[in-house]
């Protein structure tokens, strides 16, 4: 498992950078919190298999919506969310006071 995590106060918004570190690794995007796809939007043109969890029903209904058809959107704490068996990278850009907690969760190899 790669992670590229980002805290709300230091946001993944410079899209060229995340797409060339999400280029460099391998197997399935897991993204955490997309919100309304500021970063699954770019996400999604990488061609690989994308899955973005969140917990807001709002902006599980809205990015299902606005995301190609290949795109996979789950409206569940990622907390309490499996992830893939198979190497596969996290994104997101958390807010500031989950960075730490997530952090931690995923240095635990927690699947």
């Amino acid at each position: 498992m790669t992670a590229l995590l980002s805290s709300t106060t230091t946001p993944l918004h410079h899209y060229e950078g995340l797409n060339y570190l999400v280029r460099a690794t391998d197997g399935p995007i897991v993204e955490i919190g997309p919100e309304r796809g500021a970063i699954t939007l770019p996400l999604a043109r990488l061609d690989r298999p994308l899955t973005a969890v969140d917990i807001d029903a709002a902006n599980v209904r809205e990015l299902r919506r606005i995301v190609p058809g290949d795109v996979t959107v789950i409206h569940h704490d990622f907390f309490a969310f499996h992830l893939p068996q198979r190497p596969h990278v996290i994104v997101g850009n958390l807010p500031f006071h989950l960075t730490t907690a997530c952090q931690s969760l995923l240095s635990r190899g927690r699947t």
